[in-house]
């Protein structure tokens, strides 16, 4: 497996997304393979006025992962499945990912699935991370499953924090969660209501049930 990052430019938006990103940044380096074409990331997303933030690889077996993100209010990004030659097999908006790893692969093998970490600060200063499970299905890229994994609001002054398990026999998500009303506060802590998400085949996703 390689993964690495072609390019990593850093931007400071305050305290609270700073340390968030630096604790969830998949920075690991690697070398990229000479076989196969790398493609200039604005050529791919068809227009150069966006500031790319970073540009990370996450390729194996001949799966190639590129994920594009760029800064903005909000920060986005793509997704994309490129051929060794360089062509686009698949593409999807993401947002600004911030961290990515394999998934679960689907009916087309080894290295289809990745999961991955996405990060906004909204306008109104509320930053939101959110886990995003991606799968490639023939020239789509299908959204699996996406649920925040942490929401600050305020500034930081309240948040909310969610944590989840996969149930395979029964093929489904059960999301947990905490509500902290004040900074720093533990013992204030509220948990929020358990939600499940159960897979539909005929949808390739995880849905609300």
């Amino acid at each position: 497996m390689q993964r690495f990052v072609i390019a990593l430019r850093k931007i400071s938006v305050g305290c609270v997304l700073a340390a968030a990103i630096a604790a969830t940044s998949a920075a690991a380096q690697t070398t990229k393979d000479r076989n196969c074409v790398y493609p200039n990331p604005y050529t791919l997303l068809g227009r150069d006025d966006v500031p790319l933030e970073r540009v990370d690889y996450l390729q194996s077996d001949g799966m190639r992962w590129l994920f594009l993100s760029w800064e903005g209010f909000p920060a986005d990004g793509m997704a994309f499945v490129l051929a060794c030659d360089g062509h686009v097999i698949a593409k999807r908006e993401v947002g600004n990912v911030t961290q990515y790893g394999w998934g679960t692969p689907g009916r087309l093998g080894s290295g289809t699935g990745t999961n991955v970490t996405t990060s906004m600060m909204t306008r109104k200063g509320v930053f939101i991370l959110t886990e995003s499970w991606l799968q490639l299905n023939g020239k789509t890229i299908d959204l699996l499953w996406t649920h925040p994994s942490h929401v600050a609001g305020n500034l930081g002054q309240t948040r909310d924090t969610y944590q989840w398990s996969l149930h395979p026999l029964q093929n489904a998500i059960r999301v947990t969660g905490k509500h902290w009303p004040h900074m720093g506060d533990d013992v204030g802590a509220v948990a929020l209501p358990e939600e499940k998400y159960c897979f539909h085949a005929d949808a390739n996703q995880f849905v609300r049930c």
